[in-house]
């Protein structure tokens, strides 16, 4: 536990330096990214020991407060979180590092990095945290730092729109968890989480409890339809911030879903079914509307949307598990959701750590203005590839792997259960196949559209290859995931203590993980097989056409005499036979110049997708608010004595309700 106070101690030494140091700007970059590595490397060691199954911690930090005093420690579940947060915020930091730099002369890059060892910190307050009032501290403070580092580019009206949104929802949601931790501690009498655990939930408490809990924790991890602040931040975010926020931040909601289980008992069957459905429309909603963008990053955005979804859909099926007491499916659920948000945290933060790099080469977001970055981008593009496969779950990468654990639940445990759950985990297995296939497409298309072929922006972009620092992380991400999936055996011992802490009471289901693993192992080092002989092939070309005169011609264009760049798939036309399979789901504002006549003149498609959750749900009910609270200014307008008694009538009627025994008016 020393040494992980010490790495809280160099981020916070991170925060605070270079604010001291903003008059010698390169020096104060230096200094933060210097504290945020030394942060990660100092504590990695407690963070690993703790999620390989070490004797838990749990200490006081010595610092009383009016509700208890707080408190930390660190267990398997914390461990394994606390893992991605160090490793992906340090690679993070080096890949922002030169974006930082190239604007040295603005106050704005010392303060944002800053912040970004203060969110990183928050993060790691949030996995440490043993009670409930350390915990908001943390997630509020998670919150704010992440809030100025999305308004980084703040003089831009679609950022600032960004930023309030994210806000507002941050804090819609922190009120959720405030009445969640209240009602908690009104039955257990503290606030600290071993206390919730012990003095468990009444009979009739579950369901509230799990819906404040889904409401609170589901609106930071981005569960549709609670996801609307998503797809705003993240592509107003600099590139490495939306790799940690997209990667890491949205995974403490996932963490607070789990934790929040372990305090409330054991799941009934209803749990299960929820976290299905909503994972079920998370995951082909988030694809379907990621399918839709013309946005690179704003596509990314919604692709996690769809990952969280898939999350769910683990985290139900393991409920099921536990509830019709099948052990082998509840581990097989919660290692393939803890296996996801490793495999989602290397290689979404990789995409969007080249999406970046693409977008402040080129200043362009647009995939329709996008075109042939491949040959001025090889690095980026070669990596972008390679966290496209592992994110459509494709051996031999990562994301194949914590689907396929998945999948082997659905099918091999599954069908163990009575009657109906049994055909619901049949279900969610044809759901996890479609998203993959629209993934496919998804991705298939980003890189298409982005990197091969032509520009297709009329005005010059004159892109180039990222930094190498930037190279340097994507690369190490990369090859995280490459190495994920050939080998997941290590990742899979890593979350076998998690798994054991998530399943009490049911006997270890430890021997069907490792036989799914070695299934999965054995995939994708096949998979990598036929990689390296595709390699030895083309290399093998290269070598014997060595020497010899080699003729290039064009592309064949489809009968045209003379293509052009225009004549390129765009990426709403490459979609769009897809899309009509789900106009009902993804109503588009749809512009059209169809072509007409035997010498055409100008034709365009334009389409633009209108998420539902934004304007059909939230935008009515925030616009109706103030119409809604301008009927009660009256109360401002009676003199102050009338206001005091309204002080005093409240705080009687909160007195009177927590001497008659409501538990949240204690």
């Amino acid at each position: 536990m020393n040494l992980f106070l010490a790495a809280l101690a160099c981020l916070a030494a991170g925060t605070v330096l270079p604010a001291l140091l903003y008059t010698r700007p390169r020096t104060a970059l230096a200094v933060a990214l210097a504290c945020a590595w030394g942060g990660a490397l100092l504590g990695l060691p407690p963070a690993v020991a703790a999620m390989l199954g070490a004797p838990a911690l749990q200490v006081p930090v010595g610092w009383t407060t009016p509700l208890g005093v707080f408190t930390m420690g660190l267990d398997p579940l914390s461990g394994f979180f606390l893992v991605p947060v160090l490793v992906v915020t340090a690679l993070a930091a080096l890949a922002g590092h030169h974006r930082l730099t190239s604007d040295i002369g603005s106050r704005r890059a010392v303060m944002a990095a800053c912040f970004f060892n203060a969110l990183t910190a928050s993060m790691a307050l949030v996995l440490v945290a043993r009670d409930a009032v350390f915990f908001l501290v943390g997630w509020e403070l998670m919150s704010l730092t992440s809030y100025f580092l999305v308004t980084y580019e703040d003089d831009s009206a679609e950022v600032q729109r960004a930023g309030f949104v994210y806000l507002v929802a941050a804090h819609v949601g922190a009120a959720f968890l405030l009445v969640f931790f209240t009602l908690l501690a009104g039955r257990a009498g503290s606030f600290l989480f071993d206390a919730f655990a012990a003095a468990g939930p009444s009979v009739r408490e579950p369901l509230l409890l799990l819906s404040l809990a889904l409401l609170g924790f589901g609106t930071k991890a981005g569960i549709a339809p609670l996801h609307v602040w998503l797809p705003r931040a993240h592509p107003a975010a600099p590139g490495h911030v939306s790799a940690v926020m997209s990667g890491i931040m949205i995974k403490m909601g996932i963490y607070g879903l789990l934790r929040a289980l372990s305090f409330l008992g054991p799941p009934s069957p209803g749990w299960g079914y929820v976290f299905l459905a909503l994972g079920a429309v998370s995951a082909i909603g988030g694809v379907v509307f990621a399918l839709a963008q013309q946005d690179l990053k704003r596509m990314l955005a919604y692709s996690s949307v769809e990952n969280v979804g898939i999350v769910c859909l683990a985290i139900g099926a393991a409920l099921l598990g536990r509830a019709y007491g099948n052990a082998a499916l509840a581990a097989l659920g919660f290692a393939g959701a803890l296996l996801h948000v490793w495999n989602h945290a290397a290689f979404k933060s990789l995409l969007f750590l080249a999406a970046g790099e693409t977008v402040h080469a080129t200043g362009e977001r647009d995939l329709n203005k996008l075109g042939g970055l491949m040959r001025p981008m090889p690095w980026t593009g070669a990596l972008f590839l390679a966290g496209s496969v592992a994110i459509c779950g494709l051996p031999p990468f990562n994301g194949f792997v914590s689907e396929w654990l998945m999948y082997w639940g659905f099918f091999a445990a599954g069908p163990a259960l009575p009657g109906q759950p049994a055909a619901v985990c049949l279900g969610a297995a044809v759901a996890l196949a479609m998203v993959g296939a629209l993934a496919v497409a998804c991705f298939g298309r980003a890189f298409g559209v982005a990197f091969l072929g032509h520009p297709r922006s009329r005005t010059p972009l004159h892109p180039h290859e990222a930094d190498a620092g930037s190279r340097a992380a994507m690369l190490a991400l990369g090859a995280a995931c490459a190495a994920l999936g050939a080998f997941p055996a290590p990742a899979l011992r890593a979350c076998r203590a998690a798994v054991e802490g998530l399943t009490p009471g049911l006997p270890s289901a430890l021997p069907v993980l490792d036989a799914a693993g070695t299934t999965a192992a054995r995939v994708g080092v096949f998979a990598l097989a036929l990689v390296c002989a595709a390699a030895a092939l083309f290399v093998m070309r290269d070598l014997l056409l060595r020497g010899r005169a080699v003729s290039r011609g064009p592309t064949w264009g489809c009968g045209y005499e003379r293509p052009a760049p225009r004549m390129q798939y765009s990426g709403s036309s490459f979609v769009q036979p897809l899309l009509e399979l789900f106009r009902d789901v993804v109503p588009r504002r749809v512009s059209r110049e169809p072509v007409e006549g035997l010498f055409p003149g100008r034709a365009s498609l334009t389409s633009h997708p209108v998420d539902p959750a934004e304007h059909r749900l939230f935008r009515p009910a925030f616009t109706s608010l103030p119409e809604l609270l301008a009927r009660f200014r009256w109360m401002q307008r009676v003199p102050v004595q009338a206001q005091l008694l309204y002080i005093l009538v409240g705080l009687i009627a909160l007195l009177a309700l927590g001497l008659g025994g409501v538990p949240w008016a204690r």
